[in-house]
């Protein structure tokens, strides 16, 4: 299991997260929600320990994540941040092939290049292997970089916004392959997102952020309502019922101050 107990991080003298509990099981997705600023990334980051938190501890079973090192935690934790670096002067298959590199010696073994050749062919990303990553759009970036976490094989997926930058039909593809992973490979994943249909469709819990803390956690029905919406968004909210029993919700308007109190 992976473990936050306590979590805090201060940049300067601005506390960004404070007290933040959550557990991530394998086999199973965790949404992670809130709106801009909350601390999403920067949770996820302290995670991975990108950046040290102030306080507080990760841990994977009993082991601490600071205490790890690079190359272990790697084989654990794979990680698609929000933002990609402006240059990255390889080829697609190259930039996949770079989520192997825990399992590397001095080159790509024939598991390593099948791995790859899988992975591009299930997000229909073969026609692009032998094109230059800076010459694709925003959304197939983001596919592969989707892809190279995937090559990782790692016991869990930490995705910020995996789907912000890709049309409806590829975000759907997105999340059902994610969701298909966590099924047949035991995987657990932790994405930070803000589609709340989306959360409330792909993960089996929820956890909401709100002023650098935990606001709500639990099943999507339970902490997906109008009342906690309203309270974390600051929108009025309205639900829609399919005929086949699922759940969206539509925001209304954003609420004024006087609705704030």
């Amino acid at each position: 299991m992976l473990q936050v107990t306590d979590l805090a991080f201060r940049y300067r003298k601005q506390m960004v997260l404070k007290d933040v509990c959550l557990e991530s099981k394998r086999g199973q997705i965790l949404g992670i929600l809130g709106p801009n600023g909350v601390g999403k990334s920067t949770l996820l980051k302290c995670m991975l320990h990108i950046l040290k938190p102030t306080g507080g501890s990760v841990t994977i079973g009993q082991e601490d994540v600071r205490h790890m090192s690079p190359l272990k935690r790697a084989k654990l934790l794979a990680y698609v941040p929000q933002a990609y670096p402006s240059k990255f002067p390889m080829t697609v298959f190259d930039a996949v092939l770079v989520g192997r590199r825990p399992y590397l010696s001095w080159r790509p073994s024939h598991e390593d290049i099948t791995k790859v050749t899988e992975v591009l062919r299930l997000m229909d990303l073969e026609p692009l292997a032998s094109r230059d990553f800076d010459c694709l759009s925003g959304g197939q970036k983001q596919k592969v970089m989707l892809a190279r976490a995937f090559v990782q094989e790692a016991s869990y997926l930490l995705l910020d916004e995996p789907t912000s930058n890709l049309d409806v039909k590829h975000q759907l593809e997105v999340m059902e392959l994610l969701q298909e992973t966590v099924s047949q490979d035991g995987v657990g994943v932790v994405v930070a997102m803000h589609d709340l249909n989306m959360a409330q469709r792909f993960s089996d819990e929820v956890l909401v952020m709100n002023g650098g803390g935990v606001f709500a956690r639990g099943k999507p029905c339970d902490v997906l309502n109008w009342k906690n919406i309203g309270a974390v968004f600051g929108v009025e909210v309205e639900q829609m019922k399919g005929n086949n029993g699922s759940r969206c919700w539509y925001p209304v308007r954003p609420f004024q101050k006087a609705d704030r109190g």
